[in-house]
């Protein structure tokens, strides 16, 4: 409180701004003091409000992050780190990655990964895959639910702007009782001589990536066949919690796998599943276009989809197969098995259409060496 020359009798100054509260000709002393009380109790305000910078950084707002029940001093918060923290605060409990402002298709950009509480996923600077091996080993060791979004082709341009690059391989780790879910998403390997998407043990898993796998793969020489080499290789070899391995009991889907090979390579196949050290048992798997490749003189994949495993106690049983199309492959649609001691029995398959690469070129549709299997058509 102050008082300044030429001010009526009372006045008050609240950071050089003054307030007559008794002057000539004022009938009221009660107001006097019911606004001096008023004045003084916004001096704390006052105060609090010079802790605010005259500056922020560019695209920030000033504001205090923390817990519940935590104070302290506010802090310039960047756009991006509010849109994580808002985004946590909205996610339901999912786990997600989608792009951040100004996303590339570089395989080292990674996208915004996030946990179900709005946390920010590590992802290291030497990311080959922007992220998504980041993303899948986080999720499944925490048994989050996770979703991935992308963004689709634009119009009237036709041009798909952003999606996923990799120039290695993914692999989803083994994981039980975890969802996961693709949205829009078109996951493009660049690779040499390796699988694109390697899937090891799933125990009860829904795994759904609604989009296109493209899978570029490339050798030294060229004119070469590469094995294994899938598109998506199904091949579970470490323990889940039920104390083994295998992908049982769950849903597993692609949408739109493709092998595109380079160099006239031969791939071994679209889908494969290995069972060597464990089954693939009682699962759902669901492919609704599967690209062998096309053109016979081009690279491409010998068989659609192609079931490998030694012999023994484990193999790939009693799954319900869906295969809405079968295209583009140089030898079979369907192999399933190479010798009749693979453990391959009790399947269902539903298969739409088959067509090789040239009609008449492709050696079998369906090829298996072991009984029991139930075909039908869609």
């Amino acid at each position: 409180m102050a008082y300044l020359p030429g001010l009526a009798e009372g006045g008050l100054c609240l950071k050089q701004r003054c307030v007559a509260v008794k002057g000539p000709g004022s009938p009221n002393p009660g107001m006097q003091k019911l606004l001096a009380a008023l004045l003084l109790a916004l001096l704390p305000v006052a105060a609090l409000a010079q802790s605010a910078p005259a500056k922020l950084p560019a695209n920030s707002v000033y504001g205090r992050l923390g817990i519940p029940g935590d104070t302290g001093p506010g802090q310039a918060i960047p756009f991006t780190v509010l849109g994580t923290k808002l985004s946590g605060a909205l996610s339901g409990g999912v786990a997600k990655m989608f792009p951040h402002l100004g996303q590339t298709t570089s395989a080292s950009d990674c996208y915004t990964l996030i946990d179900p509480y709005g946390n920010p996923i590590a992802c290291t600077t030497s990311t080959t895959t922007q992220g998504l091996q980041e993303f899948l080993t986080a999720t499944t060791s925490n048994g989050w639910p996770a979703e991935v979004a992308c963004q689709g082709t634009q119009f009237p341009s036709k041009t798909e702007p952003i999606f996923i690059e990799a120039t290695t391989s993914v692999n989803v780790p083994v994981a039980q009782d975890w969802s996961f879910h693709s949205y829009g998403c078109n996951l493009n390997f660049n690779v040499t001589t390796v699988p694109g998407l390697i899937v090891d043990s799933q125990g009860a898993s829904v795994f759904d990536w609604d989009g296109k796998i493209v899978y570029n793969v490339s050798g030294s020489n060229g004119n070469t066949d590469i094995s294994p080499s899938c598109v998506v290789m199904l091949r579970p070899h470490t323990n889940t919690a039920d104390g083994f391995a295998g992908i049982y009991a769950g849903y597993f889907r692609i949408k739109s796998p493709v092998a595109n090979p380079q160099d006239s390579i031969k791939a071994s196949g679209v889908i494969c599943t290995d069972s060597t050290n464990g089954n693939v048992i009682q699962q759902a798997l669901e492919f609704t276009e599967v690209n062998g490749g096309g053109a016979i003189s081009a690279g491409n994949a010998y068989h659609g989809f192609f079931v490998t495993g030694t012999a023994g106690a484990r193999g790939f049983q009693q799954n319900q197969i869906t295969l809405g199309q079968v295209h583009g492959f140089s030898v079979d649609g369907v192999n399933a098995g190479f010798n009749s001691g693979n453990n391959i029995n009790g399947n269902l398959w539903h298969i739409g259409s088959m067509q090789g690469n040239v009609v008449g070129r492709a050696r079998n549709p369906v090829q298996t060496w072991r009984h029991r299997q139930i075909a039908g058509r869609l």
